[in-house]
């Protein structure tokens, strides 16, 4: 009775953390806030399953019962359903931001050579080939870094054998050259706002959920 009553208990703690921890990563977003909280399910959840063993033990000093009792299959099964719920979203989204990243890295060079073309000519350059890029620039996530007229288009993809998420696939990025009065180049990652002084070329085409996005590149 005493391992029943336990049980019942335990099942609304769990309910009451399970909704505390979904309300901190809907609220805070990112990896770290997540695994935190999932840090504090499996904390909770290793204490549970001790005093369960506990009683358990005790109880089959007195009967000398074998096995498991239903209720207590289903309360493991339970928490096992409760910490899957939490730790594959929160580790497929962690996925995803760091396939993300991978398209500014690729266009570092890019931004490198808008950058020194405008600086030396007073305007921006048509496309790669203008900069005297032949070749696709490409990832293991992305399929193309491409430019026009000094706007960059980072589009990801999961073709020829990439291991892209699905739900990136054909998602873009851009990245967009902002000058100041004194000539002076800045980049604008997708929907990040433009500072105050500065004149922005081009239009943001960024799809990717703002979720996933680097840091840098969210409003």
């Amino acid at each position: 009775m005493s391992v029943v009553f336990d049980s019942c208990l335990y099942c609304i703690l769990q309910k009451a953390l399970f909704c505390d921890v979904g309300h901190k990563i809907k609220a805070r977003g990112g990896m770290f806030s997540s695994f935190a909280s999932v840090g504090i399910l499996i904390a909770f959840i290793q204490m549970c399953v001790s005093n369960l063993l506990n009683n358990r033990s005790s109880k089959m000093k007195k009967t000398l019962q074998k096995g498991f009792t239903l209720i207590e299959l289903m309360i493991v099964v339970a928490i096992i359903g409760i910490l899957a719920a939490v730790a594959l979203p929160a580790y497929q989204d962690y996925t995803i931001r760091s396939q993300v990243a991978e398209g500014p890295t690729l266009a570092a060079g890019l931004k490198a050579a808008i950058s020194e073309h405008y600086a030396n000519r007073g305007e921006w350059p048509a496309d790669n080939a203008d900069l005297g890029i032949s070749g696709t620039i490409e990832g293991n996530f992305v399929g193309s870094v491409v430019s026009e007229d000094g706007v960059i288009t980072i589009t990801y993809d999961n073709t020829n054998d990439r291991a892209t998420n699905a739900a990136l696939n054909t998602l873009v990025l851009t990245l967009r050259p902002a000058t100041s009065g004194s000539g002076d180049i800045s980049w604008i990652c997708g929907r990040a706002l433009v500072p105050t002084g500065l004149t922005v070329q081009g239009v943001d085409a960024t799809t990717v959920t703002a979720k996933h996005l680097p840091s840098q590149c969210r409003e």
